[in-house]
Order: C-alpha cells, then structure tokens, then sequence
C-alpha cells in the first residue's frame, strides 16, 4: 500500500478551491511519489558539476550517454481530505475521503482544478513537499 503523507492543510488547500477554511482543519492527502513529481530535485548552491566535495576532479555520472527515459510533459493526482480521520470514525474501522481538487503539473507550472496557481500558492505547495519528504 502506498504511504500516505499529509501534506497541506484544509486552511491552505479551500483556498486554492474556493472553499472557506474552518476551525476545524483536517489534513490533505497525498501520495509521496507525487510530492517527490511535484518538488523534482535542485542542486544546492555549492555544486559544481565534474568536481568532487574536495575539489578534484571527476567524471560525470552520465558519461554514458545519459538516460533515454522521457518524462511525461504533463501530469495529475488528486488531493483529499480523510473526512474518518477529521471526524474520529477512523478507529470504528470506517473509510471515507473527500477529493478536494485535482493538480497538473506541466512543464514549470503546476494547476488545481484546471486554473494556474499563484507562484505563491504554487512554492507554498512545494515547500510542503519538500518539508515533508526531508522528514523535518
């Protein structure tokens, strides 16, 4: 089974759908693997590329000729909310979620429900992610 990770909170994705927020947050769901699609990998400010920690020299990792994978130009997944778990039906073994929105990343840019988000709203989202996958 897929491990589930919160992700954002009900306060920050109604927002993004419309909805009003309530006091009463729950948490949004979504797959890791999807996160991971979402943040995609920056290297930090000290690498250089052909040198090592220490300075040296090396060959690069894709001296081969590199990887003939294709990323997909676009893609989707789906954030919800696990109304059992909001509501503390979970532990009476009951299941129930709510989608609230549907995002597609494609290319540089990332849409809920069809509608371009926000820089804002879009490294809002990522930044989750990355806190997130980072285990912090």
């Amino acid at each position: 089974m897929v491990k589930l990770i919160a992700i954002v909170t009900v306060i920050m994705i109604l927002p993004l759908t419309g909805w009003q927020s309530s006091a009463n947050a729950a948490s949004a769901k979504i797959k890791s693997r999807d996160c991971k699609r979402l943040v995609g990998h920056q290297s930090s400010a000290e690498y250089k590329p052909g040198v090592d920690v220490r300075g040296r020299k090396v060959r690069g990792a894709d001296a081969g000729g590199g990887s003939t994978y294709k990323l997909p130009k676009e893609f989707s997944f789906n954030i919800g909310v696990d109304i059992a778990e909001k509501y503390g039906l979970d532990d009476k073994n009951i299941t129930a979620s709510m989608t609230t929105g549907k995002v597609t990343v494609r290319g540089s840019r990332v849409y809920m429900n069809g509608k371009p988000m926000t820089s804002n709203e879009q490294a809002g989202l990522e930044a989750k992610c990355r806190k997130l996958l980072s285990g912090k």
